[in-house]
């Protein structure tokens, strides 16, 4: 008796992506699978108009993982809302983890248009430890970490109580908002 009580009582299942994006108000939206770039992608290429409420909607609607497509009349404003919630979502993020790892007070902070990005990577290496050196300072420049160091020593396990020198770099460049990207190219089995 008590069972069936518990599950008469149970909350109706959360709202689906999809239930959520419509109610924004923008039409019917589709969502599908992409494996290539291993993502859900939602869809609303009819949606021509939109008040920045809406797009802030569709934004909350999606998890941040979820790739939103929409016609290019909106494309860049909706980018502009999802890139602002981003990156104050990996400004959290990257708070929380230096501060776990006792690194954030000393982290390397980047200005635009006032700090060298050359020498905030170095600093950045050098907060992260010996085995960070040479990781931002590779021939793509200062805004990609290198392939080559990551090959040699961005997988490399380490010593219990070690920092991850990969986590720690995106966590600092993230906590900064400084830009930073991989080169490389994935194969898939056929």
């Amino acid at each position: 008796m008590i069972l069936l009580a518990a599950l008469l009582l149970q909350a109706a299942p959360p709202p689906t992506t999809l239930q959520r994006a419509t109610a924004c108000g923008l039409g019917t939206p589709t969502m599908r699978f992409e494996r290539v770039l291993d993502m859900d992608i939602l869809s609303l290429p009819a949606a021509t108009s939109a008040t920045d409420a809406q797009l802030s909607c569709l934004d909350e609607a999606a998890t941040l993982d979820t790739r939103v497509e929409l016609s290019p009349a909106l494309q860049p404003r909706f980018d502009r809302i999802r890139n602002t919630r981003a990156a104050a979502f990996m400004k959290s993020e990257a708070t929380s983890w230096l501060t776990q790892h006792g690194l954030l007070e000393r982290a390397p902070r980047f200005t635009p248009g006032t700090s060298d990005p050359k020498a905030y990577v170095r600093a950045v290496e050098a907060h992260c430890g010996p085995a960070a050196a040479g990781a931002l300072s590779g021939p793509y420049g200062p805004g990609a970490i290198d392939p080559a160091w990551l090959a040699r020593d961005g997988v490399r396990v380490r010593q219990p109580g070690d920092v991850d020198p990969l986590a720690c770099m995106l966590n600092v460049t993230a906590l900064s908002g400084y830009p930073l990207g991989f080169i490389g190219n994935e194969t898939y089995a056929r």
